[in-house]
């Protein structure tokens, strides 16, 4: 995983040569299971270019413990994170962390194939938390 950071760095390059008016130091990054824990870590790493990160249940990466990026997280009912990955709720609130555990939607369902409902629950927490 280590090595995904550089592969972001070397996108953001890329596009920078073809896209240099884009505002690079306001990032959304949004990741899936592995994705996330990505995610995740780029923001632990760089937290200059990402203003919010947005996991879909990543389990290993710790949430980086700052105010900036902002971090949000939807979670499944069925894959826990491994110890420490999630802050506890009040780190979370002093934070200003958002964290969303979907009951009825296992990490399989996270994605384009789960249902209707679950993809319009998960689409509507992420908008809720982006206007705030």
């Amino acid at each position: 995983m280590g090595a995904r950071g550089p592969n972001i760095l070397f996108v953001i390059g890329e596009l920078r040569k073809t896209r240099p008016n884009l505002e690079y130091g306001q990032l959304l990054l949004v990741g899936h299971s592995q994705g996330g824990d990505t995610s995740m870590l780029f923001a632990q790493t760089h937290p200059d270019l990402v203003q919010t990160v947005i996991s879909l249940d990543n389990r290993r990466m710790l949430f980086p413990r700052t105010r900036q990026p902002r971090v949000f997280s939807i979670r499944s009912s069925d894959q826990p994170a491994d110890d420490r990955v999630i802050p506890l709720l009040e780190e979370q609130a002093k934070l200003g962390m958002r964290v969303v555990t979907l009951p009825a939607t296992i990490h399989n369902d996270m994605w384009d194939g789960g249902t209707e409902e679950q993809k319009a629950k998960m689409l509507r927490y992420t908008a809720e938390f982006l206007r705030e």
